[in-house]
């Protein structure tokens, strides 16, 4: 037999197989088919008819060739742009389960880091959970089908603040619904670290330092025991430094001039819990001090005693606490010096001495609850 001769049968087989494989495909039937938990088919597996569903995974598709009263299998390759046909034995699920999202509460603050996840569904489903803050994309699951049945009831810890959350719950037809849920976990209790004045006296300027991440009200209490006061302290005025929140308030004692008073704050977060600081007992003193001589408390001397500036201080306050002098040097910086740190009968003396030059004093008189009043002097010494 020639090459040429075998080249031809060779052909004519090729183009025989070919047509087989044409014909066979264009007679296949491919179908994609969609089968619930519990549906079968009658799926031909090497010559026997045998039931064939999805095993217990609840909705699954099938690949296969119809052949009318059976069917054969067929690979998924074959199905690809095909649309999921039900195969009529049970009615098709497209319907989303039903989710009442009992808790968390919108809006809620809790305060326990433990938040309640309580919900019911019409059907079963399994749920996860999704943390918009802290969960870095990822769903966790909360219950499967299995556990989950048509009702959960469990606490899922979370961190103390803003947390935003959806949850997602998917039938056994892969139906699914999310319910989107923002709440707050105030669970770290106020703390108090100090007041200000500690002790002593007050002038009317009180201060506060505490960490708190979410302070709801911020209250004031002064007074006597039969004349208690309060004051609310404006949060947004106040001052984070470092985790630390520092507040003022200034309020006016002048009821109070020459009394003890008692004085605390009390501090509220946004899940309700209060704390107070420890009550601390500080005098009033509201006037000021009084330059009795303030017409002529201070002289020049005169010659070589040029360069000595003579103080006789006649003062009338009970509580006194000292007299200085401020002035500028030659850096143009405010320097300051005592002249006097006690009284006697309620006058003060004291003699200073100066360098050559033009001098502008600022005497202060101050008392011990910082009440101060001033007088300047000016002179030049030759």
């Amino acid at each position: 037999m020639t090459n040429k001769q075998i080249f031809t049968i060779i052909a004519i087989v090729l183009m025989t197989l070919f047509s087989i494989v044409v014909v066979s495909a264009e007679t296949n039937n491919y179908v994609l088919l969609c089968l619930n938990d519990g549906e079968t088919i009658n799926l031909n597996q090497g010559g026997i008819l045998e039931p064939w569903g999805c095993g217990g995974k609840g909705f699954c598709n099938a690949c296969v060739i119809d052949r009318g009263d059976y069917y054969l299998p067929a690979h998924n390759g074959h199905c690809k742009g095909l649309v999921c046909e039900n195969t009529g034995s049970t009615e098709l699920d497209i319907t989303p389960p039903e989710l009442d999202l009992r808790f968390p509460v919108e809006g809620e603050v809790y305060d326990d880091k433990r938040v309640l996840f309580d919900f019911i569904s019409d059907e079963i489903v399994s749920v996860s959970y999704l943390d918009h803050v802290n969960g870095r994309g990822r769903w966790k699951s909360l219950c499967s089908k299995n556990r989950c049945g048509e009702g959960y009831f469990k606490k899922i810890r979370f961190s103390d603040g803003l947390n935003d959350v959806s949850v997602r719950a998917t039938d056994d037809s892969d139906n699914e619904v999310i319910v989107r849920r923002s709440f707050y976990v105030d669970a770290t209790k106020p703390r108090i670290y100090r007041t200000y004045p500690r002790r002593g006296f007050a002038d009317g300027l009180f201060q506060i330092q505490f960490k708190e991440m979410n302070p709801a009200n911020l209250i004031l209490n002064y007074g006597t025991y039969d004349d208690m006061r309060e004051a609310e302290v404006d949060l947004d005025e106040c001052e984070i430094i470092k985790g630390k929140t520092y507040c003022d308030i200034e309020v006016d004692l002048n009821d109070y001039d020459g009394m003890e008073i008692s004085y605390w704050f009390e501090l509220e977060d946004i899940a309700g819990v209060v704390v107070n600081s420890k009550r601390v007992k500080v005098e009033i003193d509201t006037t000021m001090p009084v330059l009795v001589n303030s017409d002529n408390f201070w002289y020049q001397g005169e010659g070589k005693y040029n360069k000595y500036i003579y103080f006789n201080f006649e003062i009338d306050e009970l509580n006194f606490d000292e007299v200085v002098y401020l002035y500028e040097d030659s850096r143009g910086r405010t320097r300051e010096k005592r002249l006097c740190s006690r009284l006697k009968d309620g006058v003060c003396e004291k003699k200073k001495s100066f360098r050559k030059g033009i001098y502008a004093l600022d005497i202060q008189v101050r008392d011990d609850a910082g009440n101060a009043i001033a007088e300047r002097i000016e002179f030049e010494v030759i």
